[in-house]
């Protein structure tokens, strides 16, 4: 049933963009805030009340690389996500048959990331699979779907949450190494089973490795991705970021042209050297009959020329890239410098101007790119505004440089006289462009004695609420904590 032209609560939705066994995912835009979003409708056979819970577990994630969630409903018995609108699609569609090494090097380290901060939130996916890491223009990903049961019968679900054992990280682990193997080969990580065997997934000992289907992939990386898949949870890695860091270690070993080129099926070699001998067989002709003397091909042949170059560099950290990248070749090494700006005088309904630009050099053009100037940042107020003792929602209307590209980071909030007392800190994914933020701040009372006032707020945007600041001002603000 395609829902098209339909408005399910504030989404109005424009037109079908994927249908998979369990949902469909439309094109929309969300009314009162004016954006193009994209909004998962999923049928009857999933519970409402399990896909809302794992919406509201989604909140407590503040990492870069989790795919921001707008909002939940329920339209006639089915439940909805409202989700940032990723226009370039999946790994799936990005890539349907394998992906270059390089590529994978820059989004492996992003993946895991997104997992195990979300681990650190006591949080596992368990549904992990190329068609929910999304990718956006610069190349970055996106993870979605976390908290949302996985199919059994999945060949990227773990044995162990097939046969509903315990699982921890390592489940994860499973998931994302079935990611990397069909990065590697196309194909997802499946074994022929015999006649009558068990549908759910018991990850087939005689699982084709996967030099057997391409055999350029380097031996060190094979052994990454059939380690991560072993049958036993403990002969796995123990989490998702060091599975990326052996990914990136084998990565060392790769020489340049194998990293960037782009896998080809033997189809498509057959084919290009089929046209090669035409070619030749074409000038031989040419020649012969006196049209074209082999010294005419040869200065017609343009001589090389020497362009500006720069060194690649595979991704290692689990820091998500806040620098665009060509979705095809590795990123370039990037040195960043910090300009800074006059910051403007708060006021009670404040319009922020930006006090730090980031700007990237490359060797390639020599000339400094901005990587995200915040132009403005107004503080918005709710519809309803409710003074909470405990907790601090804020809203802002912001418009960040470039118009295309992201994430930056998160941005976040900070009240230094109660920031003893935060129990839980929810930042607001920027991007490019117009945006919606939305930050929220949580504090425990209960050592709190006396109310406490404060006056101003400091936001900072960071890839981490934990991590340097690449941006920060400071609002008046006035509010009474505890009282």
């Amino acid at each position: 049933m395609n829902l098209s032209g339909q408005t399910l609560g504030d989404f109005q939705l424009q037109g079908l963009i994927s249908r998979g066994p369990r949902a469909s995912v439309y094109r929309a835009r969300q009314l009162p805030a004016d954006r193009s979003v994209a909004v998962k409708v999923y049928d009857d056979s999933a519970d409402p009340d399990v896909v809302q819970r794992a919406v509201d577990s989604v909140e407590a994630l503040t990492q870069a690389n989790v795919l921001p969630v707008y909002g939940f409903g329920v339209h006639q018995g089915r439940a909805y996500v409202a989700m940032r609108l990723m226009p370039v699609g999946s790994l799936k569609s990005r890539w349907p048959s394998a992906a270059p090494l390089s590529d994978i090097a820059r989004i492996l380290p992003q993946v895991a990331a997104a997992l195990d901060h979300a681990h650190h939130h006591g949080l596992l996916h368990l549904n992990l699979k190329p068609a929910n890491i999304l990718i956006d223009h610069p190349g970055n990903a996106f993870v979605a779907d976390f908290g949302i049961p996985p199919q059994l019968d999945s060949p990227y679900t773990a044995p162990e949450v097939g046969r509903n054992g315990p699982v921890n990280a390592r489940a994860d682990v499973y998931g994302l190494g079935a990611v990397l193997y069909e990065l590697l080969t196309g194909r997802a990580p499946v074994a022929r089973r015999s006649h009558g065997e068990d549908k759910v997934n018991r990850r087939p000992v005689d699982l084709s490795a996967p030099r057997s289907i391409r055999s350029a992939i380097p031996k060190s990386i094979e052994d990454v991705v059939m380690r991560a898949l072993s049958i036993n949870p403990d002969a796995r890695y123990a989490t998702p970021g060091a599975l990326a860091d052996a990914f990136a270690e084998a990565m060392r070993s790769v020489p340049g042209e194998q990293a960037t080129a782009v896998p080809r099926s033997p189809l498509l070699r057959w084919i290009a050297l089929g046209a090669i001998g035409i070619l030749i067989v074409i000038g031989a002709l040419m020649a012969a009959n006196g049209s074209i003397t082999p010294a005419t091909v040869a200065s017609a042949t343009p001589s090389p020329t020497i362009a500006d170059s720069f060194t690649s560099t595979p991704t290692r950290t689990h820091t998500p890239a806040s620098t665009a990248a060509n979705s095809s070749t590795p990123a370039p090494t990037r040195t960043r410098t910090s300009t800074p700006t006059r910051a403007a005088t708060g006021t009670p309904t404040p319009s922020v101007s930006p006090t730090r630009v980031l700007t990237a050099t490359t060797v390639v053009n020599r000339t400094p790119t901005p990587l995200f100037s915040v132009i403005s940042l107004k503080l918005k107020e709710p519809p309803t505004r409710i003074d909470y003792r405990d907790r601090l929602d804020l809203f802002f209307d912001a418009v960040v440089q470039p118009p295309t590209g992201g994430p930056f980071g998160q941005l976040f909030a900070f009240v230094p006289e109660v920031d003893p007392l935060v129990t839980t800190r929810i930042g607001a994914q920027v991007s490019s462009g117009t945006q919606l933020l939305h930050v929220t701040l949580i504090v425990d009372c209960g050592p709190a004695p006396d109310p406490i006032k404060t006056n101003r707020v400091a936001l900072e945007i960071r890839a981490t609420d934990l991590g340097p600041a690449l941006y920060s001002t400071t609002i008046e603000y006035l509010k009474t904590w505890c009282q």
